[in-house]
């Protein structure tokens, strides 16, 4: 799941129509207390689980970066609870959190989408963006025509993910599939105002959320997404809900060219090594994890167990959200990838709580 990360995007967007949000005080910590170890399902990935379903919030996912420059696009369309499309580029080889160059002179934008059209296939199309399944080819292919736009195939030796519903409580829940979990990209971006950069040869990803969940109503205390592209051509990946009360719930998979799928649907987390991040929109300051260990189930067929380690900081915190913005992270030597820690307002503050009492 799920991405500057889907969730402070959604929220920025939304930033224009909240007045009066309180700042929540910042914890040295927010991890994860406990792990939800209740035997979940999740299955491999197929294009037929990747289309539009609805509920009230629904959107697509997608990124490409550079293993070389570390420069990153990252970009997204929503379906629910508003029609709207993203794109930014990140990092690079100054490390910046929002690229600034010659090629970008406006790194990110952000704009009204004309909504997407329920026409049961894999994707989603609309007038300014486009994600569709090629069934001759057997590939993936983003087209985005506003803002930031885009041309990109995830086609090289390209893998997908997970298909899986993530139980929140009896009213509440998240699906969530990873049509592409890594691939070699082919194509090109191009910043609003700026230059066409070539992305062929990029590792490229995109997913899909849906569900009866909402990222602003606090009944949640946050989520967790992570992915690494592996120098071997596989992937690791990471995506999973924080429930009131710290209580993490969430899948894990591991990719591997030629190998079947290794996923769980129940696992447990720990965080630790906390490094605060100052935000570039407010000054404020928000701890993000220095390592995330995420592992199967005791039990599970499978022994999937990952590590994800901080490489390049970067935070946002908007009040009533705060988030890791596609923090770069790294699994193994040679990997590039991102990760999402975001707690909401109340999450922070029940965090803060427990560390004020463990202080006394």
């Amino acid at each position: 799941m799920r991405r500057v990360g889907i969730a402070w995007a959604i929220a920025l967007a939304w930033s224009v129509a909240v007045v009066g949000v309180a700042q929540a005080a910042i914890p040295n910590a927010t991890p994860p207390r406990t792990s939800d170890l209740t035997p979940q399902k999740g299955t491999p990935a197929v294009p037929s689980d990747n289309k539009m379903y609805g509920g009230w919030t629904e959107w697509w996912y997608w990124h490409v970066v550079d293993p070389k420059t570390k420069l990153q696009y990252v970009g997204g369309l929503l379906n629910k609870p508003f029609a709207a499309h993203f794109g930014v580029l990140q990092f690079g080889r100054h490390k910046q959190a929002l690229a600034i160059d010659q090629r970008a002179p406006i790194p990110m934008s952000t704009s009204r989408a004309i909504k997407p059209r329920n026409d049961g296939l894999p994707g989603v199309r609309t007038n300014g963006a486009s994600l569709d399944y090629d069934t001759e080819a057997g590939k993936w292919h983003l087209r985005v025509t506003t803002g930031f736009k885009a041309d990109i195939w995830f086609d090289g030796q390209w893998l997908p993910g997970i298909t899986g519903t993530i139980p929140i409580d009896h009213r509440r829940w998240m699906g969530w599939t990873s049509a592409v979990v890594t691939s070699t990209a082919r194509g090109w971006i191009q910043p609003p105002g700026g230059k066409k950069i070539d992305v062929t040869g990029w590792r490229g990803y995109t997913d899909h959320n849906w569900g009866n969940f909402n990222m602003f109503d606090n009944t949640t205390d946050g989520w967790e997404w992570g992915v690494s592209h592996e120098p071997d051509g596989g992937a690791t990946v990471v995506g999973g809900l924080v429930k009131r009360g710290g209580v993490w719930v969430g899948t894990a998979g591991e990719m591997r060219p030629g190998q079947p799928p290794k996923g769980c649907a129940s696992t447990s987390m720990e965080q630790g090594d906390f490094y605060s991040g100052r935000s570039y929109f407010n000054g404020q300051t928000f701890a993000m994890p220095g390592y995330v260990h995420v592992k199967c189930a005791p039990g599970d067929e499978f022994d999937v167990d990952i590590t994800f380690k901080l490489l390049t900081p970067a935070v946002v915190d908007i009040g009533q959200i705060a988030a890791t913005a596609e923090a770069q992270y790294y699994t193994v030597p040679g990997s590039i990838g991102m990760y999402e820690h975001v707690r909401t307002f109340v999450g922070r503050r029940d965090a803060l709580k427990l560390q004020r009492q463990g202080a006394r």
